[in-house]
């Protein structure tokens, strides 16, 4: 008799465990994710996990901070950071980032940038001397009425050629100068790296994202030892606009370093992964900071 009480106790408890999980999946109307071995609540767009789902509690979701954003519904304790509109490469805010979606960003009027998701810099339209066959858009540069004279179609084969010739060339030389550059860098000493400590880069990340590429500051990463999926999160997030990603992991790569630590760690990485170049630009950015906050 006893034992068949015992069964019986562990059916009802199997039952209601399974009765309560289904309950939880249809109430997360977000979709569900698992964190140790729970169910939990995806939390809504514009929102960011504070904390995981408990078996006796549910996922505790916060409002995105102001300037950043999530998109869809995750599980991240983390929101992303608004896409800044760079007035210096001619560009403006065309729609407001708002915790659920990410800044919106166009050219200047009379500018234009034919390059989509991964416009960086608006060019200025072009001007016509003749007649304008089709005005500057934001998307598409002026196009000018033909007035060349055919007599001059055998200057307009060659002289592409000529400049293309040219390109090769200095591209050859330029290459040449990289290579041998790489060969006489020096690495940098632990004596150079402890003169660096005690600057915070989180306030110069904006300028720094614009000497490191993707490729770059995934090498730096890896080099960190950052986790391989914090890094594949970042280039799923953007898909298109590597500046933004770039922008991204630098900013979770400096917070893992920690406040003061983040820039010799940087410089002693760039360096390490024959970067020397990248960490020089980066360095003369931070010295330029820091003199003009001290005068």
């Amino acid at each position: 008799m006893y034992v068949y009480s015992l069964i019986f106790l562990c059916c009802v408890i199997f039952v209601s465990d399974g009765r309560r999980l289904r309950k939880r999946s249809v109430d997360c109307t977000d979709g569900i994710y698992q964190h140790e071995g729970e169910t939990c609540c995806l939390c809504p767009k514009g929102y960011r996990v504070s904390h995981h789902c408990t078996s006796r509690n549910g996922t505790t979701c916060q409002l995105c901070d102001s300037g950043t954003y999530k998109d869809h519904p995750n599980s991240d304790q983390f929101c992303w950071s608004c896409k800044i509109c760079d007035p210096n490469a001619n560009m403006e805010t065309k729609v407001r980032c708002s915790p659920y979606s990410n800044t919106v960003c166009r050219c200047k009027e009379d500018h234009y940038c034919n390059r989509g998701d991964n416009c960086k810099t608006c060019k200025p339209c072009g001007k016509c001397e003749n007649e304008v066959k089709t005005k500057c858009t934001e998307t598409n540069n002026t196009v000018c009425e033909d007035a060349t004279p055919k007599s001059s179609e055998t200057v307009n084969i060659v002289v592409p050629i000529v400049v293309l010739i040219i390109v090769i060339g200095v591209g050859v030389v330029l290459f040449i100068i990289y290579k041998w550059r790489q060969k006489t860098d020096k690495p940098v000493s632990d004596t150079e790296v402890e003169c660096l400590k005690d600057v915070d880069i989180n306030k110069y990340l904006t300028e720094i994202v614009e000497h490191l590429s993707w490729k770059v500051m995934k090498r730096v990463a890896q080099h960190s030892s950052m986790t391989t999926a914090t890094i594949d999160n970042h280039e799923i997030s953007h898909p298109t606009d590597l500046r933004e990603r770039t922008y991204g992991l630098l900013r979770d790569w400096s917070q893992m370093q920690g406040l003061y630590k983040a820039y010799p760690a940087l410089i002693k990485s760039l360096n390490a992964i024959k970067e020397r170049r990248t960490a020089d630009e980066i360095k003369k950015i931070v010295e330029k900071g820091e003199a003009k906050a001290q005068t």
